[in-house]
């Protein structure tokens, strides 16, 4: 039995410990998409305040996306992957949340708070007291030029975070 243990203890080290844990049944997060199908987005503070009651109530994720009206990547990002359907097919799962924190000082210290950084950022939580995860999406950095995902690409960072 020890021989198990140091194995799956050693398992667990070399590679990721959430896949181990979840394929075990260890996994603390119970937030999964699939229990929530909606495309409404949430905004600013005040919807992010919902958006996160809503997310313990449904045990469903939520998306939170950065943006300022200025923003080349961002509008890129709104007018290329969120006006795709398969992307929206997608999103619907989630609890989706826009957050322009230069639209208001309570917005902005809500940017503050989540350790926003540069725009677009994206990130996941779950529930009101769940962990925060920042992903780098939807742009990757390509030989010092940022690229915007695919949609096989963006879709794919979406279903890891959604499960």
């Amino acid at each position: 039995m020890k021989k198990y243990i140091y194995i799956l203890i050693f398992f667990a080290i070399v590679t990721n410990w959430d896949i181990v844990s979840s394929t075990l049944g260890f996994s603390g997060n119970q937030y999964t998409i699939g229990n929530y199908t909606d495309e409404k987005w949430y905004t600013g503070h005040i919807g992010y305040s919902e958006a996160l009651k809503l997310s313990d109530e449904r045990e469903t994720p939520t998306l939170i996306y950065m943006y300022t009206d200025w923003c080349k990547y961002c509008r890129k990002f709104e007018s290329e992957l969120l006006t795709n359907s398969e992307v929206n097919a997608t999103l619907s799962k989630f609890i989706k949340i826009k957050i322009n924190p230069e639209k208001n000082e309570q917005d902005k210290q809500l940017y503050n708070k989540l350790n926003g950084k540069g725009f677009p950022t994206l990130m996941f939580q779950y529930g009101e007291n769940g962990k925060l995860k920042r992903v780098r999406a939807p742009y990757t950095k390509i030989a010092g030029n940022w690229k915007l995902m695919t949609t096989s690409e963006f879709i794919t960072i979406l279903q890891k975070y959604g499960s």
